[in-house]
């Protein structure tokens, strides 16, 4: 076996020798012997298969829990608007004043046509000297009135047409019961037409005591009556015709009546413009005699030419509210103008 030789290191010898022209020949070793003389096809070391290398993503950071904002997202842009809304305005605003503070500032132009054209002034007169001195203003030595130059309406706390003072001092009713009788008529109303405010109709004033009868004074014979309140006192000078009578009150107002002649032949209202220039209406008494009332109804002439004794006559009452500011018996002397008669 030694000796015999190896059929693997046997090398066939080619055909023909390669001529030093001839072109290289190649020879491949077939594919059984090309892994050693034990003839048999080494197997090809398996490949280790690389494991792919995976990156590991790092864990997501903690969520924080969800916080409620609708709420405070619709507050804020609803707070939002509104300041856009008043930043607008009030940039508008400023726009505006600014533009009317130009407007004021520019100087208003003028042409030519519309600059009026200087009138020529005349020199001043040269005013003569004075020859003489002027005499200085005498001083008035009149002193001012302390009475009062307007009046106004005393109280009336019930709207009855008397004062509070006139009730409580004179005819003694409630200031604040209007018809203090009950008997259907304003207490006002009742001293106006001369009955008793406080007792059932129909009681008069004179028959109650509260209202006396004072006769007119003359030298030869009385010529009128006039009804006055029972807690005045009148007086008089002498007992003429010529002279005024006073009816004083206890809070000092005064109401006076006093005879004039008059002149025959004119009407009454004729008559009185020749000796009282004030404004006065026509009227008529309780009594039926007519009468003149002034605008204040302070002063009433009563005319006498409806009667015999004071036919050619009038009388005058008036209302003197002294250094008071406030006239508190204006219907007792609108009653005691009623009460006039003449004899």
């Amino acid at each position: 076996m030694a000796d015999q030789p190896n059929p693997q290191q046997q090398i066939e010898k080619p055909a023909r020798a390669m001529g030093p022209d001839a072109e290289p020949a190649f020879f491949v070793m077939p594919e059984d012997y090309r892994h050693g003389a034990t003839g048999k096809k080494m197997a090809e070391p398996k490949k280790e298969l690389q494991k792919p290398v995976v990156s590991i993503a790092p864990p997501p950071p903690p969520v924080a829990p969800a916080v409620a904002t609708s709420g405070r997202k619709k507050r804020l842009s609803r707070q939002n608007k509104i300041l856009l809304i008043a930043g607008g305005i009030l940039i508008s605003g400023l726009a505006i004043a600014w533009y009317l503070v130009l407007r004021s500032t520019e100087a208003p132009t003028i042409t030519p046509e519309e600059r009026p054209t200087p009138s020529a002034r005349p020199a001043p007169a040269e005013e003569p000297e004075p020859t003489s001195k002027p005499e200085p203003t005498p001083t008035p030595t009149e002193t001012e009135s302390p009475f009062p130059t307007t009046t106004t309406s005393g109280a009336d706390s019930d709207s009855d047409g008397l004062t509070d003072l006139e009730e409580r001092i004179v005819y003694g009713t409630d200031v604040r019961l209007p018809d203090t009788d009950g008997d259907g008529f304003l207490d006002g109303n009742e001293v106006f037409h001369r009955y008793n405010p406080g007792g059932t109709a129909p009681g008069t004033l004179f028959e109650s005591g509260l209202v006396k009868i004072f006769t007119g004074p003359a030298s030869d014979a009385s010529w009128y009556h006039v009804s006055y309140p029972s807690v005045w006192a009148p007086t008089f000078l002498t007992e003429d015709w010529g002279t005024p009578t006073t009816f004083v009150a206890t809070t000092g107002e005064k109401i006076s009546v006093s005879v004039l002649e008059r002149q025959q032949g004119t009407s009454f209202a004729d008559w009185l413009k020749g000796i009282d220039t004030g404004i006065y209406s026509a009227s008529t008494t309780k009594n039926g005699y007519g009468s003149l009332v002034s605008e204040d109804q302070l002063t009433v002439y009563v005319d006498g030419s409806a009667s015999v004794a004071g036919a050619g006559y009038a009388a005058k009452i008036e209302y003197d509210p002294g250094i008071k500011a406030t006239i508190d018996y204006l219907q007792t002397f609108k009653m005691m103008v009623n009460s006039i008669e003449w004899l």
